[in-house]
């Protein structure tokens, strides 16, 4: 009997062990290392710290976001929209997923939106990987099959600055309407 639980507490060990060098592998990993996160332990660790740890601030220091954007999505059957909706409202995980997929959609509008000729030029976003994952994270949660298109919205507001916390500006940017025709 000695030996079954002396090989059971140190089985239990080694698992516990483990399990916190993952958790402190990944935690790490996505703390300490810039986005876009490549290969597969970045992937890991944004699946694993995202929904449950992402905070949206610097360690020791709170760095204030400029702004808070929430994703919108809305689709069409035969020309017809329909009402714009939260992507992440409602469950607890898709909200923190969704963090992440906006935070990264509003660094590529912030890098690539650009104007020519009195117009708003998408290309370069549309064909980024955060658009393609903000894509796919909206038909995965609101799921049409009648429907044969999708539009993006990002909603913005503005943070205040200190001492003006009574006011606050909004604003939107609509994203081309998405169709399996003009995929990227």
């Amino acid at each position: 009997m000695d030996f079954r639980q002396a090989l059971l507490r140190k089985t239990a060990a080694i698992l516990l062990a483990g399990a916190l060098g993952l958790h402190f592998l990944l935690t790490g990993y996505f703390s300490f290392t810039v986005y876009p996160r490549q290969g597969a332990l970045g992937a890991a660790s944004e699946y694993y710290t995202v929904p449950a740890f992402y905070q949206n601030w610097l360690l020791f220091a709170p760095d204030l976001p400029a702004y808070d954007a929430q994703l919108e999505c809305r689709t069409a059957q035969a020309g017809n929209w329909g009402p714009w909706s939260d992507t992440g409202q409602g469950t607890f995980p898709a909200e923190r997923i969704e963090q992440s997929y906006v935070t990264a959609l509003a660094q590529e509008v912030l890098q690539n939106l650009y104007r020519s000729n009195d117009k708003t030029q998408f290309d370069r976003i549309v064909e980024s990987g955060a658009y393609r994952q903000a894509t796919r994270f909206a038909t995965q949660l609101r799921p049409d099959a009648a429907a044969d298109s999708l539009q993006l919205r990002l909603k913005f507001r503005f943070t205040p600055a200190p001492g003006k916390a009574y006011t606050f500006q909004l604003s939107e940017l609509a994203f081309p309407p998405f169709t399996h025709d003009t995929a990227p």
